[in-house]
């Protein structure tokens, strides 16, 4: 290969790695959510998780969530907010309701959040919360928290610009080669 098909393949590859970083729109936000029955002070021996993302650029929240030990059957569930935190805790009863959740372990599911319960939620003001039969009003509850180091999200715009700049460069490396033969 020339040194000028070199070149062009290098001016191809840089041509697609800008677009790319020009089409991040977005961050791919990761949470954590710990569930007890700390907050509600009835001594449940239940806990939980939650790990949850956000994709900024789209509003995508995916959630995964489960649960162990309830002192009775589980009568619903929900992502509440916004509510500010108190310490560790949340006031279990506070906040409207943002995501119904299924019922059962574990809890695995997506839904669209607007910009403003984006901020919400970065803000560590949402909370879940499980319902059972005995605590009607909490069985176990916990925030859920902001962790680690965003990753940025590429749009669909960006993998279309990546893909036709790549077509393109590749066919102008191929018609240079093929014409210096």
């Amino acid at each position: 290969m020339s040194s000028h098909c070199n070149r062009l393949v290098k001016v191809g590859l840089f041509v697609v790695v800008m677009a790319v970083a020009q089409n991040a729109r977005g961050e791919i936000l990761n949470f954590t959510a710990y569930l007890d029955s700390h907050c509600a002070n009835h001594g449940s021996p239940g806990t939980g998780s939650g790990t949850f993302t956000l994709d900024t650029a789209t509003g995508d929240f995916n959630y995964n969530i489960s649960y162990e030990n309830l002192s009775s059957n589980e009568m619903f569930s929900h992502i509440h907010g916004p509510i500010p935190l108190m310490g560790w805790c949340v006031d279990a009863g506070g906040g409207g309701i943002i995501v119904s959740l299924p019922n059962g372990t574990p809890k695995i599911g997506s839904t669209t959040l607007t910009p403003t319960q984006q901020q919400e939620l970065i803000a560590g003001s949402y909370h879940v919360n499980i319902h059972t039969t005995i605590n009607s009003t909490s069985e176990i509850a916990g925030a859920i928290l902001l962790v680690g180091t965003p990753v940025p999200a590429v749009s669909e715009w960006g993998v279309v610009v990546m893909a036709l700049l790549t077509i393109g460069a590749g066919t102008v490396v191929f018609r240079r080669a093929r014409a210096a033969a």
